[in-house]
């Protein structure tokens, strides 16, 4: 073989290990994220801050609205866990209506007019019957 076919061949086996070792360290993070959280390189969570510089309470950070998979549909999620209560609005929660609970954070409605923009809020049902406060409203379009 000819002393250039052997560079080629070493610099592509060069890059190969390069790769490889991207590779590694990529899993190695990513192992680190789901298994060890405490010991992770990349922060999980970054709290988001309102304009005193304060945290927002948990239960507003991660509401949404999303679109669903059939035109005219949308998915709503809360940040938090267990039953809530919710409600939609099309002008920004000035009129809303009550949706029915549900058992967890999220939930579907299907049947609204495409290319809208709808907003949600939701509260979480806690021990005895009692309710948290009302989320402020976050927005989303019906695809």
């Amino acid at each position: 073989m000819s002393n250039l076919a052997n560079e080629m061949i070493l610099e592509f086996r060069f890059k190969i290990l390069k790769f490889i070792i991207a590779i590694r360290k990529l899993f190695s993070n990513l192992w680190r994220l789901v298994f060890k959280p405490g010991k992770a390189q990349v922060p999980l969570h970054k709290p988001k801050v309102t304009g005193l510089g304060q945290p927002k309470p948990s239960s507003s950070v991660g509401n949404q609205v999303i679109a669903g998979r059939q035109r005219g549909s949308v998915i709503l999620k809360s940040s938090d866990r267990g039953a809530h209560e919710w409600r939609i609005s099309t002008n920004g929660g000035v009129d809303h209506t009550n949706l029915p609970p549900t058992p967890s954070g999220t939930t579907s409605i299907a049947g609204l007019q495409p290319l809208t923009k709808v907003w949600q809020s939701n509260r979480r049902l806690l021990a005895e019957g009692r309710f948290s406060d009302w989320t402020p409203w976050v927005s989303g379009m019906v695809p």
